[in-house]
């Protein structure tokens, strides 16, 4: 029960009304709190107390102030002993409680699985559900025992049928691919496989988990059977399938094993988009990365191989404005090299643009490696926007599949390719050829674009992906009443709803922030910021600070009383003294090991 309670909940479910005082005037004085706190706990819970614990302080307080009482009172009272009984008993009566029938477990059995478990409660709060519907039934409830046994029973039918239904859904061909991936066999991945991460970025995973979407997307799963299912079921079978080897999932019956099966592969397929959108972003981030790091190598390269070009320059201008009218070979070649001059062309020549000498080295990565990926992407995931200043993207996503189609390989401008907000105005200049109606670009050069495009809009959340879970729609994340509570959700934040004013002020605190670090840099003195290299930021280890006083005082008498104790021994002692290892539970369907042995486990 809530342990804060205010006037109006204290009010509403710890009042005792004047024939309840009355009532309990006839009792001893030193046990009528302890009377009312059981009273009126049963009424709220339809179960008594085992302890003063389980009053709410407020409660006790609010209970001892209407009887004149010291919640002391609550410390002295017997709350199993024959007292307690006969208050028990007595409760019953006042409250008109009847003795549980034996059609009343069929029809506690039968409500639990209709009403409490597709909500998907815990055990817990199936009990808990337990005790108050058979208080609103005017019976006692079971045996704590018994209601855990039938909670647990309720739950397994209720999980049974809902298995059965998804796997009736399920065609033929479906089921002998399912059960293949199960034993391994077939050309399908392994169930293992369909469970495993990702992987690191590289182009062998993305198309790993391109197939593995592929396959789950083959068996023309039931997608709307999920649909009113509370999400608690869903998350605790597919936890339950996660930790299944494929040898365990083979010992279900075939309606669970194959229900058991389609859940967890349809809440798999959204992981699997997002892991490949993951990829997506990560891969096209890597191209262009290696492409900068291996121009910027040529660059260094090449600069160290002619030095000091400027002063060259300057001694060369002076011999030529000094003898105009001679030949290169007896004014400039005495002040630099033929050889030299040779080298300056070469480099020139060599290095080009820094933009077209990454554009260059990413063309030739995605062309010879990275362009295998796409038409999985354009196949597999269904890219959306719900802002028309987006839709480029989706437009030029678009005409990369008609161009790969046809097997095109450059893309006409006057056919409407789309380059505002996909082409960079600076690689324009070398990627478009011809002028006018004569105007193209390469499809791979597209392609590349179009993909670096994508990659900015996914990040921001400005395309999202059918069928994703982080990469969704992000007007499924507003609440279904959003637009006509608009006003009170930004007000519960605390947010304006002009956007100028906001990013006024979102930009008026970074400016003081970052004003504040620039002021304060140069005296960090264990702060180094680099240009170059994977560690830009690099924080010195400080000195040691001097020992606080009486510190060393207390290690020789904490090592005096404990000198051979570990931490896992504090941890145990921990858990024994809080019970902490209660709130681990567990995601199958029972607990086979003794207490003692999981509790070690565990620790």
């Amino acid at each position: 029960m809530d342990d804060e309670l205010d006037g109006s909940a204290l009010a509403e479910r710890w009042s005792l009304d004047l024939d309840t005082q009355r009532w309990v005037k006839a009792k001893a004085a030193t046990r009528r709190l302890g009377l009312c706190a059981q009273l009126r706990h049963y009424a709220l819970t339809g179960r008594f107390a085992e302890n003063v614990e389980a009053i709410p302080p407020a409660a006790a307080r609010y209970l001892a102030e209407q009887l004149d009482r010291p919640v002391a009172d609550l410390d002295g009272y017997d709350w199993s002993g024959r007292s307690a009984q006969r208050h028990r008993a007595e409760i019953l009566d006042r409250l008109g409680v009847r003795a549980i029938a034996p059609g009343d477990l069929a029809a506690l059995s039968a409500w639990l699985e209709a009403e409490v478990c597709p909500r998907g409660e815990s055990l817990d709060a199936m009990i808990d559900a337990a005790y108050r519907h058979c208080l609103a039934r005017g019976h006692q409830a079971p045996s704590p025992s018994t209601l855990g046994r039938l909670a647990r029973s309720a739950r397994r039918v209720f999980e049974d049928a809902f298995l059965a239904r998804l796997a009736g859904r399920l065609s033929s061909s479906a089921v002998a691919a399912m059960e293949a991936t199960l034993v391994g066999a077939g050309n399908g991945p392994s169930f293992a496989a369909l469970k495993a991460d990702p992987g690191r970025v590289a182009l062998e995973s993305l198309l790993g988990v391109a197939d593995r979407l592929a396959f789950i997307r083959r068996l023309g799963l039931p997608r709307d059977a999920l649909a009113g299912v509370a999400t608690p079921v869903i998350e605790r079978l597919r936890r339950r399938v996660a930790q299944e080897s494929g040898w365990e999932m083979r010992r279900h019956a075939q309606p669970r094993r194959l229900g058991l099966l389609t859940l967890y592969l349809l809440s798999r397929e959204a992981a699997l988009v997002d892991g490949l959108v993951d990829l997506l972003i990560d891969t096209v981030h890597r191209i262009g990365v290696r492409a900068e790091k291996r121009v910027l190598g040529v660059l260094a390269s090449e600069i160290e191989r002619v030095h000091g070009k400027e002063r060259l320059l300057a001694e060369l201008a002076e011999a030529a404005v000094e003898r105009p009218d001679e030949a290169v070979r007896v004014v400039i070649f005495p002040v630099a090299s033929e050889a030299r001059l040779r080298a300056v062309v070469a480099e020139h020549r060599a290095l080009g643009s820094w933009d077209r000498q990454v554009q260059t080295t990413m063309r030739r990565s995605y062309a010879g490696h990275y362009r295998r990926m796409l038409p999985r992407l354009l196949d597999l995931l269904a890219f959306r926007s719900n802002n028309a200043a987006h839709r480029p993207v989706l437009d030029a996503l678009d005409q990369v599949s008609r161009a790969r189609a046809e097997k095109r390989r450059v893309l006409h401008l006057r056919d409407g390719v789309v380059l505002d907000g996909i082409v960079p105005a600076r690689w324009r200049p070398f990627l478009i050829e011809g002028e006018g109606k004569h105007a193209r670009i390469g499809l791979v050069d597209y392609e590349i674009c179009v993909l670096k495009a994508l990659r900015e809009r996914l990040r921001a959340k400005e395309v999202w992906v059918m069928g994703a879970d982080r990469y969704r729609n992000p007007d499924e994340d507003l609440p279904a009443d959003f637009e006509a509570r608009r006003d009170v959700y930004y007000a519960d934040l605390g947010l304006s709803q002009d956007a100028a004013a906001f990013t006024a002020g979102l930009r008026a605190e970074m400016t003081v922030a970052l004003t504040g670090l620039d002021a304060a840099l140069p005296g960090l003195r264990d702060l180094d910021l680099r240009w170059s290299g994977r560690n830009r930021i690099r924080l010195s280890r400080p000195e040691p600070q001097p020992e606080p006083p009486g510190l060393s005082a207390l290690k020789v008498e904490i090592g005096r009383r404990w000198p051979m104790t570990a931490l896992i021994d504090v941890v145990k002692e921990t858990s024994l003294d809080t019970g902490l290892l209660d709130a681990f539970t567990t995601s199958g369907e029972r607990v086979v090991l003794d207490p003692e042995t999981l509790a070690r486990r565990l620790i």
